[in-house]
This record gives C-alpha cells, sequence and structure tokens, in this order.
C-alpha cells in the first residue's frame, strides 16, 4: 500500500482526516519583492517541473511572530533561476537545517545582454551560517 505525499508538517504522510488537513493553509509560493528575505526550516526538496524547464523546489516553514503553532506559514520556494539553482547545488540543504533566502533584484550581466534574478541561499550548520559562493 502506497502513503500518502507529505502535504503540511504538521499532518503526517499516510492516512489522515480530511477534517484534521483542512485545518492548515497549502503552501503558497513566495513571490518576493526587491531585498525580501525569508528564513525558515527546510521541509523538503523535489525536482518538479513546469514548462518544460525542471528545479530544485523548496518547502520551507516559516515560524510564527508568537508560539502557536499553526500560525506557521508554509513557503515553496522554486530555485528555477540559474544563481539560485547553483546555490543549491552548492550547498545541498537537506530536511530540518535552517535555510534563509534573500532576493536582492535583477542584475543585468557583465556584458549588458540579458537579465537574471539575484538571490542569496544560506544554511545553518553546526551552529553558524554557510553562504553560497
Amino acid at each position: 500500500m502506497r502513503s500518502m505525499p507529505l502535504l503540511h508538517p504538521y499532518v503526517p504522510a499516510g492516512r489522515f482526516e480530511l477534517s484534521e488537513l483542512l485545518e492548515y493553509e497549502p503552501p503558497v509560493r513566495w513571490r518576493p519583492e526587491e531585498g525580501e528575505q525569508i528564513q525558515g526550516t527546510l521541509i523538503k526538496i523535489e525536482e518538479r517541473s513546469a514548462f518544460g524547464r525542471s528545479a530544485p523546489t523548496m518547502f520551507i516553514l516559516i515560524p510564527p511572530e508568537d508560539v502557536d503553532e499553526h500560525e506557521h506559514r508554509y513557503v515553496t520556494v522554486r530555485a528555477s533561476g540559474i544563481v539560485l539553482k547553483g546555490a543549491v547545488h552548492e550547498l545541498e540543504p537537506g530536511p530540518g537545517e535552517e535555510i534563509a533566502v534573500k532576493y536582492e533584484g535583477q542584475r543585468t550581466t557583465t556584458d549588458g545582454g540579458r537579465e537574471y534574478a539575484m538571490h542569496r541561499l544560506a544554511v545553518k550548520r553546526r551552529g553558524r551560517w554557510v553562504r553560497s559562493s
């Protein structure tokens, strides 16, 4: 018997009551403004395809301002841009690790031919933040 995928970090994979699942908001895609950043616990990372292009998608649980676990935000960050995708492959964050992602806006290539999205990624390991190069 196959189990259901992890739908929300507080609802275990497998058998669940629909009423229990409906108590939680589904993950939403992070659509940052320039300078915005998020920090939270990586729940899972998986390769997903859209429009024929594959990219790592990170599912991140962002803690609330207070202690109510129902106030956690559950977001997805799709590493489709070359900079963030490279950072994910370099740092290889894993489930349970604390990560931070910052969007620094659009940048122009050195030849001025095109623009790209500039992101920073950091992973907390053994109490220290490790950044992508």
